[in-house]
């Protein structure tokens, strides 16, 4: 029997080896990801049948959640970007040489809480109770997070102007909108501090920890990066614009009143950009453009009349936006334009967000088991491309580089140009401007989402009581409609064995025709499908 004992004493003393040899192994390997919480030597073994007191199941690797919530604020702080400097900078006395009145943009710009910085409590973490450390982790989370959107609103400057420094005076506005940041960082945090990512994973804890710290680094880097690249290949750094593969209407700009089916205020702000400008407009990121053969771009445009012409000089040098080519086969390219610089001086008008449906709406059905469901769509050919845009608005569509006159006196719109303003020396600079809508407008989708719903209701078809949004409750009806920018999908509850039969969806779908024929808009034939119980869309 005193045998017996010693043997499964000394099994047990060889496990528990084994399990402590594991664990400062794992510890050890996952340190970058959990800095603020390092491995301190473990405490000396309980006695057998003796739990762990409350104190001791609180310290240490115990919390994974709040040990990486302590790393996430120390690896924002200490990244070498330009979001990690301005965030190094509302703590400091560094102080930008321009400045925003608090608030004047709204609830931003925005002086953080006081909050201590990761490198005043990094070292005593370690040691701190874990309630002083999930209260320290909740003042810099919130304090972050104001400075993160101070940072997006001011157009992500390096350093952090008066009004963003940790401390300063809030308005009462501001002092609610600190106060609902900081009441849902409180429940997130603890929700999260509670997590054991550990926990009954076995050898998965190891992969987890590593997956999540390379993703962080790969996402700030990707985001926020001012260290240069490595030099890649010249054809590897960038795609640049080849005129011949983009993906263009043989004549653009057949759409010409689309305000005519929009609001009054709406097609106000379509027609004159100016209506939208902010008050006090932050300053203006750059926007880049690479192409192999300008020239031989703007010939294109000008073939499809989508290009008009204005003087350089007259036109606000920091609101150039550029363009860039996004594949869509291996033969062809989608045009986006990179409109940044002028987005950052306007007021979004948020209405495309109140009528876009969602995938999750079909679950909302319920069909009886005798019927089925069947569904028909349309996607407008080159939307964007056939909106024509007022000559107010295209002034706001500059592009590219400025390029003498004589480069682009044989085109239809230099000598458009040269008509309306008499003549133009040859080395006068020009700039393009885009007279349809660039796909990169920050409000081209509610102009397209509105102008396409209202068309397609003045001929009789999406209805409101018919159509289906994510933010409002389904419809009743056997019917269903769903607009997304250049979709149409109609869906329709109709008996399993209706073949032959015609519904309500027949009838919208004529409507449709004709709406689209009025306006000279075209459904890619490649992508309608009519009356199909499979079939994706959207």
């Amino acid at each position: 029997m005193v045998c017996e004992q010693k043997v499964k004493r000394a099994g047990d003393c060889r496990r528990e080896a084994a399990r402590l040899f594991y664990f400062n192994r794992l510890r050890q390997r996952r340190a970058p990801l959990v800095a603020s919480a390092e491995y301190r030597k473990p405490s000396p073994p309980q006695p057998q049948g003796r739990p762990p007191t409350p104190r001791e199941t609180n310290r240490g690797e115990a919390h994974q959640g709040l040990a990486m919530l302590e790393s996430l604020v120390v690896s924002a702080f200490s990244a070498d970007t330009r979001l990690g400097t301005f965030l190094r900078s509302i703590a400091s006395k560094e102080t930008a040489a321009w400045d925003v009145v608090p608030g004047k943009l709204g609830v931003f710009p925005c002086a953080p809480p006081v909050f201590s910085t990761p490198a005043k409590t990094n070292r005593p973490a370690r040691r701190a109770p874990w309630r002083v450390r999930m209260r320290t982790v909740e003042q810099q989370l919130t304090g972050m997070i104001i400075a993160v959107l101070c940072f997006q609103v001011l157009g992500r400057p390096k350093t952090a102007p008066a009004s963003c420094k940790m401390g300063n005076a809030r308005t009462p506005l501001q002092r609610r909108a600190v106060a609902s940041v900081g009441a849902q960082v409180r429940a997130f945090v603890r929700d999260t501090a509670a997590i054991k990512i550990d926990g009954g994973s076995g050898r998965k804890a190891e992969s987890i920890l590593t997956f999540l710290d390379s993703l962080a680094e790969r996402e700030l880097n990707s985001i926020y990066s001012s260290v240069e690249k490595p030099s890649l290949g010249k054809d590897e750094r960038v795609r640049r614009i080849v005129p011949e593969r983009l993906d263009l209407p043989e004549k653009a700009g057949a759409f010409v009143d689309a305000a005519e089916y929009m609001p009054p205020q709406m097609a106000a702000a379509f027609r004159d950009p100016s209506v939208l400008e902010k008050v006090s407009p932050p300053k203006p990121p750059r926007a880049r453009m690479h192409c192999e053969n300008f020239i031989g771009l703007l010939e294109r445009y000008d073939d499809i009349e989508m290009l008009d012409f204005e003087l350089a000089g007259l036109l606000p040098a920091d609101q150039v936006a550029g363009q860039f080519p996004f594949e869509k086969s291996e033969d062809v390219d989608r045009l986006i334009s990179n409109r940044r610089p002028r987005n950052s001086q306007e007021e979004p008008l948020g209405a495309s967000g109140q009528l876009f449906p969602h995938g999750s709406l079909f679950c909302e059905k319920q069909l009886l088991p005798s019927r089925k469901w069947r569904g028909s769509g349309d996607d407008l050919e080159n939307m964007y491309h056939e909106f024509r845009v007022t000559r107010k608005r295209a002034l706001t569509n500059q592009f590219g580089p400025a390029v003498p006159f004589k480069s682009v006196a044989h085109l239809k719109a230099a000598r458009r140009l040269e008509a309306a303003i008499g003549p133009i020396h040859s080395d006068t600079l020009v700039r393009g401007l885009q007279t349809t809508l660039p796909m990169g407008d920050l409000n081209a989708t509610c102009f397209a989402e509105v102008s396409h719903m209202n068309l397609l209701r003045k001929h009789g078809a999406c209805d409101l009581a018919d159509l289906a949004s994510y933010r409002q409750p389904p419809p009743r009806g056997d019917l269903w409609e769903m607009l997304m920018v250049d979709d149409h999908v109609v869906l329709q509850d109709v008996p399993r064995r209706a073949e032959g039969a015609r519904f309500a969806d027949d009838d919208i779908l004529d409507r449709s025709d004709e709406a689209y024929a009025s306006e000279h808009l075209k459904p890619k034939e490649s992508k309608r499908f009519r009356r199909e119980t499979t079939f994706t869309a959207i």
